[in-house]
C-alpha cells in the first residue's frame, strides 16, 4: 500500500487506477525531470510538448 502524495502513489494511480476508471492512458517521459503538465499548451501536439520539456 502506497501513501497518497509521493511520486510513486501518483504514478500507481495514473498507470492502474484512471485506465481503469476513465480509459485514458497516461504517457510519461523518461529522462525527463524538468517541466510537467501544462494546461496552457493544450493546443500542442504531443511531440512538440516533448521537444518543449527537452530542451
Amino acid at each position: 500500500m502506497l501513501q497518497p502524495g509521493d511520486l510513486r502513489w501518483f504514478r500507481a494511480v495514473a498507470q492502474f487506477r484512471v485506465p481503469a476508471e476513465t480509459g485514458l492512458v497516461a504517457r510519461t517521459v523518461p529522462g525527463v525531470a524538468r517541466g510537467g503538465y501544462d494546461p496552457a499548451a493544450n493546443y500542442r501536439r504531443f511531440s512538440e510538448q516533448i521537444e518543449r520539456l527537452e530542451s
